[in-house]
């Protein structure tokens, strides 16, 4: 099991991710999920860690994640 992210530790969909992890282990690392989602795992970790530029990414992920679209991060 990786260890848990301190920047992006209360980031919604770092939660949501590590969350769905119970359920599919590829999810609890970026890299699975990057595999799961399709999108790249530096791309993942800079929507963790609340690049702005993230809206389209965190739409398409958010099925994979089993969270609405319109979760609210804070952004």
């Amino acid at each position: 099991m990786p260890k848990m992210a301190t920047k992006a530790a209360k980031n919604v969909f770092y939660k949501a991710r590590i969350a769905a992890a119970s359920w599919n282990d590829k999810l609890s690392s970026r890299e699975g999920a990057a595999e799961v989602t399709g999108i790249d795992r530096t791309r993942l970790a800079n929507i963790e860690l609340h690049d702005l530029g993230a809206r389209k990414e965190k739409a398409h992920r958010c099925p994979a994640y089993h969270r609405p679209a319109d979760t609210q991060d804070g952004m």
